[in-house]
């Protein structure tokens, strides 16, 4: 995520990298439901990783992230239920 403020562009993130499958495989769990994956070739402008570089956000806002992401998950998937009324 980026965030602005001030005019300054910081990058918000865990600063540690996860995979789609890992990714994948925690919504599983969290969730109790099995995905339905289909691969498909590279498309144009896939990335093979994406990681957040927290240096700046932390240097000049002495910010630090808080949430691990499988917790950050189960908040995201109890809040969603929520909105869409299935709690």
């Amino acid at each position: 995520m980026i965030i602005a403020i001030g005019g300054e562009v910081f990058n918000v993130g865990g600063g540690s990298g996860i995979s789609v499958n890992e990714l994948i495989e925690l919504l599983e769990e969290i969730t109790g439901k099995n995905a339905k994956i289909t691969h498909i070739e590279k498309q144009k402008g896939d990335v093979w990783d994406t990681l957040a570089d927290t240096t700046k956000i932390s240097t000049e806002l002495n910010w630090k992230p808080e949430v691990k992401i499988e917790e950050g998950l189960k908040m995201f998937v109890a809040w969603y239920k929520k909105q869409i009324g299935k709690e």
